[in-house]
């Protein structure tokens, strides 16, 4: 882990925050909801099906939330690295 990883999770921020990637995701939210409350009771392929899509919709989301935790843990270990450093008797003149 290292700087690569944080201008990654970066970029995987910018993306969640972007306006129309917020509005495409609940576009897919709202169809796969659509689509299990017309699915007919006992139509348990439909209802699956519905369930599947909106599975996947969260699961592409939580990539990038777990990209952007990724790259905000890399950034921590790297302060604490330095700071540590800074402290170690080879630094402390």
């Amino acid at each position: 882990m290292d700087e690569a990883d944080i201008r990654r999770a970066q970029r995987a921020d910018l993306v969640l925050k972007d306006d129309l990637f917020k509005e495409a995701i609940q576009k897919l939210r709202d169809q796969a909801i659509e689509q299990f409350k017309s699915c007919k009771p006992g139509d348990a392929k439909e209802l699956l099906n519905a369930r599947m899509n909106y599975d996947v919709t969260e699961r592409f989301v939580n990539v990038f939330d777990s990209i952007v935790r990724d790259g905000e843990y890399t950034k921590r270990r790297m302060i604490d690295a330095k700071a540590i450093k800074l402290h170690t008797p080879e630094h402390s003149t």
